[in-house]
């Protein structure tokens, strides 16, 4: 039933989301599925929904698979990411978490779907949210959860079509970490995701940025270990202001553009440490 489904929303994403169906990735080698196992079931096989579901498609690349949902598909790569992030003792996360929990959707504010892998609940998907205690059953199977996404993507939009605004940050990748000082996390992700950037949940030799706040942790250590480029959450925001104003038509209105030297990122790596105010 559950590999049925999948084929019938490669289908409707096809003709009603292009986009998102473009977004989608070839299904996972042997090399990626093994990486999968040796992480998260080394004592065990794989459960068949989960071999199913990453055999169809290894996740997608910035944009979600539901349009009514926010939340990415997570390519196996960033699955293991995460549930090294989740499972690392010294990480400050809120309680309770599962090492049988599997994360595969992410909306890159700290919050997840996951599989559940044992007990009276294996199979079934539950939330995890960054700043809720809650551990919602939201599915009771990855069949469940995939008839969901085909009835969301089985009428297309109204506005399919319409030229899409300027996505100057388009191919980007940024990691956020700590307390910024004016923004939270899900403001800061919706600002960037505007843009066009992917808002990712850990540090690796792929991002681009990783913007950090007060008592930034371990992705801050990783960041610098790997040698990524370390922002603070004003230099973010001059970012997007330059990113936008070299992406604004020439005769666009009459507004003063904002007043960010052009150049003031050109081949260099900002790192801050300690406590970030305005």
């Amino acid at each position: 039933m559950l590999k049925t489904t999948l084929k019938k929303i490669d289908k409707s994403l096809a003709i009603n989301y292009p986009s998102k169906f473009k977004s989608l990735q070839a299904g996972a080698s042997e090399n990626e599925l093994r990486a999968l196992k040796e992480k998260c079931f080394p004592d065990k096989e794989i459960p068949i929904d989960i071999l199913t579901l990453y055999k169809w498609h290894n996740g997608q690349l910035d944009t979600s698979l539901n349009p009514q949902d926010n939340r990415i598909f997570m390519p196996i790569g960033e699955v293991i990411d995460a549930w090294d992030f989740l499972n690392d003792p010294t990480e400050d996360i809120l309680q309770p978490w599962s090492a049988s929990w599997i994360p595969f959707l992410y909306n890159g504010a700290g919050d997840y779907i996951v599989y559940e892998t044992e007990g009276s609940l294996a199979g079934k998907l539950i939330k995890y949210w960054h700043n809720d205690k809650g551990r919602d059953v939201l599915h009771e199977s990855l069949a469940d959860w995939a008839e969901a996404v085909l009835m969301a993507t089985e009428e297309a939009p109204e506005d399919e079509g319409e030229d899409e605004l300027p996505k100057p940050l388009a191919g980007k990748t940024f990691v956020l970490t700590g307390t910024l000082p004016t923004l939270s996390r899900d403001e800061a992700k919706d600002l960037l995701e505007a843009a066009g950037a992917k808002v990712s949940g850990s540090v690796s030799k792929k991002t681009d940025y990783v913007v950090a706040g007060a008592e930034a942790g371990s992705k801050l250590e990783k960041a610098l270990a790997l040698g990524v480029a370390v922002i603070d959450e004003a230099a973010m925001v001059a970012l997007l202001a330059l990113m936008a104003t070299e992406e604004a038509p020439e005769d666009e209105g009459e507004d003063e553009p904002i007043e960010v030297e052009k150049n003031c990122f050109a081949g260099k790596t900002v790192v801050l440490v300690g406590t970030l105010s305005r």
